[in-house]
């Protein structure tokens, strides 16, 4: 389940966890051969380098939700939810591994998963109308 406690550990200031990487890109010239089959004589490797968060580094954000409904509520957490699904990434280059994110959501006094099945169960209950109501107004 992707909703729990944060670590017992001590919270470091954010350019604590502030690293650097370095990658470089596949050199054509070691195949001997271009997108036209011709012959490369020269490299064409390339450097990339920036900074990055380094792993195991805790971002503590909040919500400030007014006048809001459970449904909305689910609406939100089932979103995170979702979000963490589907790899949980923020910033660029994910494809190598950079910003995955594991979520430890804090929201005590609410019942989570009963929030998200309501939710859930609203926008299945719901789907034709929403779905008219999209084609109407963009269709």
């Amino acid at each position: 389940d992707v909703f729990g406690d944060l670590p017992a550990q001590r919270l470091y200031p954010a350019e604590t966890f502030v690293s650097e990487y370095q990658y470089t890109r596949g050199d054509a010239a070691k195949l001997g051969l271009n997108s036209d089959d011709a012959v490369i004589e020269d490299s064409n490797l390339m450097i990339i380098n920036g900074q990055c968060i380094q792993r195991g580094a805790v971002f503590a954000h909040g919500f400030v939700l007014k006048h809001t409904s459970e449904l909305e509520l689910g609406a939100l957490f089932w979103s995170l939810r979702l979000w963490q699904q589907a790899g949980a990434t923020i910033g660029g280059m994910a494809a190598r591994g950079h910003g995955r994110l594991l979520l430890q959501l804090l929201a005590d006094g609410f019942n989570q998963k009963k929030l998200c099945r309501q939710y859930v169960e609203y926008v299945r209950d719901n789907k034709k109308k929403a779905i008219a109501w999209l084609e109407d107004a963009w269709g």
